[in-house]
């Protein structure tokens, strides 16, 4: 179960990225609340779990996620290695 939510999170902050580089304002915004429902599944399991969005021209774009102390996320740029290192937890 927590490989496959990291790699739902992964899925979901990549097409948010996206969809608010198309400045597609309905989609990023679906696309960072699947994130943070994913994060808080994450955080009920007792993992520690920080994230944020910021406003890009009307989208909700995601900025940084960090989970169990490794960045998946910053400064809205996606860290693949972040993403295998938790993956191998």
């Amino acid at each position: 179960m927590y490989k496959e939510l990291i790699r739902s999170i992964q899925g979901a902050a990549a097409f948010n990225l996206d969809n608010a580089d198309k400045a597609d304002v309905q989609r990023s915004y679906y696309t960072a609340g699947m994130v943070k429902a994913f994060t808080e599944v994450l955080r009920g399991l007792g993992h520690e779990v920080e994230t944020g969005t910021w406003d890009d021209n009307g989208c909700d774009r995601i900025g940084y996620i960090k989970i169990d102390g490794v960045v998946l996320v910053k400064n809205s740029k996606i860290d693949f290695d972040g993403y295998g290192e938790l993956l191998k937890k």
